[in-house]
C-alpha cells in the first residue's frame, strides 16, 4: 500500500501551519528543555544532519560548523530559510533521503511518528553517519 497519501496530508498540514506563520509559536517550555536536552547530547563541533528540520530552530541553536536540515514541507524549509539563512535547509523525505553521508550527528526529533516505516528510515540514517557517529531520536508523549 503506498502511503504517498498519508504523506501528501502531512505536506498540507505542516504547509498551511507555515504559510498561517504558526511556525514554532507553541509550547515554548517543552522546545527550551528539548534544545537543552540536544545540546548535552550532541558533541561539538560536528557535522550534523536534522531531519524533519522544521524550522530550523533545534539546529541553528547548535555549535556545528555544518548544519543540514531536511523537511518534507516545501512551505516550512522557505520559512525556515528566512529565520536562518546560515543553514543549510533542504525539501526531501526523510525516509527516501539519498545525500553524501559522513555526518557525526543525525536528529531525528519529533519525527518518527510521522514515519511510515521506521525500520527502513533508521537503516538508511545509519547510512548516513559516520561509524562513530551518533543518531539522537527524541519524541513527544501526548500524555504530557
Amino acid at each position: 500500500m503506498s502511503s504517498e497519501p498519508r504523506k501528501q496530508q502531512i505536506i498540507h498540514l505542516f504547509d498551511g501551519v507555515a504559510t498561517a506563520g504558526k511556525l514554532g509559536k507553541h509550547s515554548p517550555y517543552y522546545y527550551r528543555h528539548l534544545h537543552a536536552l540536544v545540546e548535552s547530547l550532541v558533541p561539538a563541533p560536528g557535522r550534523t544532519l536534522e531531519l524533519g528540520s522544521g524550522t530550523g530552530d533545534l539546529l541553528a541553536g547548535l555549535n556545528a560548523p555544518e548544519r543540514v536540515g531536511i523537511d518534507i514541507s516545501p512551505a516550512t524549509v522557505a520559512a525556515a530559510k528566512q529565520r536562518h539563512p546560515e543553514l543549510d535547509l533542504r525539501v526531501g523525505d526523510a525516509e527516501t533521503v539519498e545525500m553524501e553521508g559522513g555526518f557525526d550527528n543525525v536528529l531525528m526529533v519529533n519525527l518518527v511518528g510521522l514515519l511510515d516505516d521506521v525500520y527502513a528510515t533508521l537503516s538508511r540514517t545509519h547510512r548516513l553517519l559516520n561509524p562513530d557517529g551518533r543518531l539522537l531520536i527524541a519524541y513527544y508523549n501526548h500524555l504530557w
